[in-house]
């Protein structure tokens, strides 16, 4: 037998003559590395993942396709019309398909802007034909990608280097949250925020820094709240650092971090009209609460690794989590 660990999967192979040939014997045990993955609202299961080094790939029917080569990062599916998807590979490069992925572009990636290697983009919660995307310039398109342009130039600040992540509010379809790269220190957070992003005059959309947080470190997500616009939740991908996950009600912080140990936070999202539930992926799992629960719940079931991404069908009622190196599951939304 052979094992070869190389970084992004594990291959396992048998020899019969003395290691003259190999043969696979890796088929099924779901090893990939998922950045980021997507769902179709609708009961069919129909997902999209960004893995690294296997690019886009895709499972619908009942069979996975690869789809893109590259280091697989954001990806997107049209919750109006699943015929409509996205996916990407490093340094900003975007393909859309319009016939539920049976054909790619050639790319829709915004000319000229530099993107930092883990791209990203996102979907209007309400307009699912409005895209952003982040890097030196962060962009803006009302046509699905056809055509863009810059809202915001990250380089017109001297002290900042590149954005990096793009969060939106599932309530407030103009609310917008951007994660930035500091000059000074990537482990230095920095939020800037629109409450009128999908202003057609450019020059009127209003921006507002905020920087004043209870700790340093790497931003991992940024959850707005689905009831008040100026609250949202924010966690720090650290070892560094005590703390990883904060809620900030529009004046002060407040630590959610008793209950989840020593965990390593990746990801975290919100279930939309379900008393402010939140669902955390770390590297213990996935761990959730609402607004009146007094501690995080684990969630039972999932291998031991880390949890990089997470979406919700809400058609079905599922959580899908995207895992680093064990590939993709999917599993009931936690109900009391």
């Amino acid at each position: 037998w052979s094992i070869e660990n190389n970084y992004d999967y594990v291959q396992f192979q048998v020899s019969i003559d003395k290691g003259i040939t190999w043969e696979d014997r890796d088929d099924g045990i779901g090893c990939a590395m998922v950045y980021e993955v997507s769902v179709a609202q609708q009961k069919e299961d129909l997902f999209l993942f960004g893995g690294f080094d296997t690019g886009g790939n895709l499972y619908k029917k009942g069979k996975w396709t690869h789809v893109l080569w590259g280091d697989g990062f954001k990806t997107l599916i049209n919750y109006n019309n699943p015929d409509t998807m996205y996916v990407s590979r490093q340094n900003g490069f975007i393909f859309r398909s319009n016939d539920r992925g049976e054909r790619w572009d050639k790319g829709i990636k915004p000319k000229g802007i530099k993107a930092p290697w883990y791209t990203w983009y996102m979907m209007n919660t309400k307009n699912p034909q409005t895209l952003y995307s982040v890097g030196e310039k962060i962009s803006r398109s009302f046509d699905a990608g056809d055509t863009w342009e810059t809202i915001f130039d990250v380089k017109k600040d001297k002290s900042l280097a590149i954005g990096h992540r793009l969060f939106l509010s599932a309530s407030y379809p103009d609310l917008i949250y951007m994660d930035l790269f500091q000059y000074s220190s990537y482990s230095d957070p920095l939020i800037l925020r629109s409450f009128n992003v999908n202003e057609k005059n450019i020059q009127e959309i209003k921006w507002e820094k905020i920087n004043n947080f209870p700790i340093r470190g790497r931003i991992s997500s940024i959850v707005p709240d689905d009831k008040n616009p100026f609250q949202f939740w924010v966690t720090f991908r650290t070892k560094k650092f005590k703390g990883g996950v904060y809620f900030f009600d529009g004046e002060k912080w407040h630590d959610y971090n008793e209950g989840i140990g020593n965990a390593i936070i990746h990801s975290m999202i919100l279930e939309e009209n379900n008393n402010g539930r939140v669902y955390l992926g770390t590297t213990y799992g996935v761990f959730t609460r609402d607004r009146d629960d007094e501690q995080w719940t684990l969630l039972k079931g999932l291998p031991g690794t880390y949890i990089r991404s997470m979406t919700i069908n809400y058609v079905t009622s599922k959580i899908i989590v995207g895992t680093d190196g064990r590939g993709l599951w999917e599993g009931d939304l936690f109900r009391d």
